[in-house]
């Protein structure tokens, strides 16, 4: 999986999906460092609006012990779910 998502990596950097999968490699190998620095580019790439690079950044800080971190991306985390409550996008779909 790792060498499939540096693959896809290389080939257009642009992409996030293969920092979650390199991330997500990493965490299972123990390489807690590496899974931090793919998720951490994930969440800039995706402007610190995706709830999957966040979640896995703020689980690499608490691994790493970084807990200030975690709590900043774990407030972020509950002010998008609180935006998605209150969406006009909820709103239409459950009307």
């Amino acid at each position: 999986a790792m060498a499939l998502a540096s693959q896809a990596r290389e080939l257009d950097p642009s992409l996030p999906e293969p920092l979650l999968i390199l991330g997500k490699c990493s965490q299972r190998i123990g390489d807690v460092d590496s899974a931090y620095q793919y998720f951490r580019t994930g969440f800039e790439m995706m402007s610190r609006s995706d709830p999957h690079f966040g979640r896995e950044l703020c689980i690499s800080c608490c691994q790493m012990g970084n807990w200030s971190e975690a709590v900043q991306i774990g407030e972020s985390l509950v002010k998008m779910a609180e935006a998605l409550q209150n969406s006009p996008l909820k709103a239409g779909l459950y009307s």
